[in-house]
């Protein structure tokens, strides 16, 4: 069974690598469980959640994870979040993977055994609240387990129907403790036993020559060496958990056999005792695991898609991409990026602007976190990333639209300082309110950031404003036309301001009554 397991997981990972994720797959609930608890524990995230939804980055996720086991899916979430952490060897490594199938393919064996089970999720959540699994008064199931074998040498030996009684009275309550610690631990029990799958992993780092190369360290090894006792004992409390999943008979009555002794329980003490004290060895090697199987998760996007760019890094503010493209379309248009400063994106409804727009933002944000940018060239600084777009109405905190637009946009102006540039992204600044007011607003933001350390990316259709801010903010604009009835786009992005406006045209082509039309034409 074993062998047979091996062979089949490594047929998968081979049949499976350098696939696009095309199946209809969910966002897995805990995924963010590590993200959120590097956050609480001092890490600051890079990308914001509102930067987040409006880039729809739970889809790219998706779309970039090819990770074979929850560690790497959680690690993979986390390094999205943060790409401004940097990983130098991480070219090599990934290089390492893409050249050599057979190291690939144990490596993604193994993590594949790892898997993706619901519990494994929540395992840091689990290990971060040790407190609350403390098993108390441990000698006093240690004492009832000695009685228990005291009171049966006993009524052997006496003969004394006391002893008997004794013995199948403290039977009977060394039973019910195991059930009862049984279900309340179960979630720890599975959470914690994917600790042995990590120790397992780390030790197979530790003994091929190949992984050594790249990964081996002191931290590494003294890790290992502190967690064996924890693998061992977490190995014979599952071995035996799982005997009741199989309904079979003689293994049902070894388990409860097992827990009348109190073997379990006193293991699981122990455990909970031990992973209190070794969260940090837990935390270096779950780090370790995730990234790796991120590295080989990266390789198999590349080997996915047409094409890719690993990025070249400066110091200069300048952003450049050749032919990029949305990573989210089937069939994206590309457009070049070349900026030095700021822009102003124009173009009529549905001409493309949000989509060019959020697919640089994501650009930037793939190519410092996992090395891949989806265009033929990408040259950028160090750069956090930062946008307003998607906003609405929030009736609950009773905040209106415009509101949570000069939330959003304040704050973009507080992020500002001089260690990392920002690159933001503002779709239609200050819509929800009056013109007269929108203008002057925005204006007076937009000129304000120009002399911030940001690189600001800004579509509008405000004809006054883009006149008012010409000499600050480089123009570019998508283009669109009617031919015979028909509104066609090319999304191609062009220098300079296009003044054109299809909204009338728009409601033309969607059948609305000609006594409308000609009246807004009239009233333009």
């Amino acid at each position: 069974m074993f062998f047979n397991r091996r062979n089949y997981l490594r047929e998968k990972v081979k049949r499976e690598y350098g696939k696009a994720r095309t199946e209809n797959v969910e966002l897995e609930e805990n995924v963010s469980l590590y993200y959120e608890d590097c956050l609480e524990h001092g890490m600051s995230g890079n990308i914001d959640d509102d930067t987040w939804d409006d880039l729809e980055m739970d889809e790219v996720f998706l779309a970039v994870n090819h990770t074979n086991s929850f560690i790497g899916e959680q690690y993979l979430y986390k390094k999205l979040h943060c790409p401004l952490e940097d990983n130098p060897d991480i070219e090599e490594h990934i290089k390492s993977y893409s050249e050599n199938e057979e190291l690939r393919l144990d490596v993604s064996e193994r993590l594949a055994g790892i898997g993706k089970s619901y519990h494994d999720y929540m395992l840091i959540a689990v290990l971060r609240d040790m407190d609350y699994w403390q098993i108390k008064n441990g000698w006093q199931y240690r004492a009832l387990q000695l009685t228990l074998i005291v009171f049966l040498i006993a009524a052997m030996f006496t003969g004394n129907p006391l002893f008997l009684l004794l013995f199948v009275l403290n039977a009977v309550s060394n039973l019910v403790i195991y059930v009862f610690i049984r279900d309340h631990y179960e979630q720890l029990i599975f959470s914690a036993g994917s600790v042995k799958s990590i120790v397992a992993f780390s030790q197979f780092i530790d003994k091929d020559e190949r992984l050594k190369a790249m990964y081996q360290s002191e931290e590494l090894e003294a890790a290992i060496a502190d967690l064996k006792r924890v693998s061992h004992k977490m190995i014979a409390i599952q071995t035996r958990q799982s005997y009741m999943a199989t309904g079979d008979l003689s293994s049902i009555m070894m388990m409860y056999f097992y827990g009348v002794l109190l073997f379990d329980v006193i293991s699981l003490e122990t455990v909970v005792r031990l992973l209190a004290k070794k969260l940090d060895k837990v935390i270096t090697l779950y780090e370790l695991i995730g990234w790796i199987d991120t590295e080989i998760s990266i390789a198999s996007y590349r080997e996915s898609i047409d094409g890719y760019a690993v990025p070249e890094f400066s110091y200069e503010h300048h952003i450049i991409m050749e032919q990029m493209r949305h990573p989210l379309l089937d069939n994206p248009v590309e457009n070049d990026v070349d900026m030095t400063g700021n822009i102003l994106v124009t173009g009529t409804n549905a001409s493309g602007k949000s989509t060019y727009m959020k697919g640089v933002a994501i650009n930037i944000i793939l190519a410092q976190s996992l090395h891949t940018a989806l265009c033929t060239r990408i040259s950028l600084p160090r750069i956090m990333v930062i946008t307003s777009m998607s906003l609405r109405d929030d009736i609950v905190s009773g905040q209106s639209y415009y509101m949570k637009e000069i939330l959003q946009v304040k704050r973009i102006i507080d992020a500002d300082n001089d260690n990392v540039p920002i690159f933001t992204v503002v779709d239609e600044i200050f819509k929800g309110t009056n013109s007269k007011e929108r203008v002057a607003a925005a204006y007076a933001v937009l000129s304000y950031m120009n002399k911030l350390n940001l690189m600001v990316m800004i579509a509008t259709h405000d004809m006054e404003l883009i006149d008012m801010l010409k000499e600050m903010y480089e123009c570019y604009c998508f283009n669109s036309e009617i031919k015979n009835g028909k509104l066609y786009f090319d999304y191609k992005l062009y220098k300079g301001v296009n003044k054109l406006s299809n909204a009338i045209s728009l409601m033309e082509l969607m059948n609305y009554p000609k006594e409308i039309v000609d009246k807004a034409r009239e009233m333009v």
